[in-house]
């Protein structure tokens, strides 16, 4: 197999992998947002989820600013 061979089918591996990665990733942000609402802290989720407590912050912000609740208000 030629170097442009291997080369090009990398190129999709990493592919593959970004959007496994980035499943991955929505997933865990949707249990974080759910826990939260459930009363789970920031810090224990951040401990469960093996990130920072100012990452489950940021994702329990973006979580908040796309529900219904948050897109009918008027802008202030």
């Amino acid at each position: 197999m030629s170097i442009e061979d291997r080369l090009r089918g990398s190129v999709l591996e990493v592919n593959a992998a970004r959007v496994s990665l980035r499943a991955a990733t929505q997933h865990r942000d949707a249990l974080i947002i759910e826990a939260n609402a459930d009363g789970w802290s920031l810090r224990v989720l951040a401990a469960l989820a093996g990130v920072s407590h100012q990452t489950v912050a940021n994702v329990v912000a973006a979580g908040a600013s796309t529900t219904t609740e948050t897109q009918c208000r008027p802008p202030v």
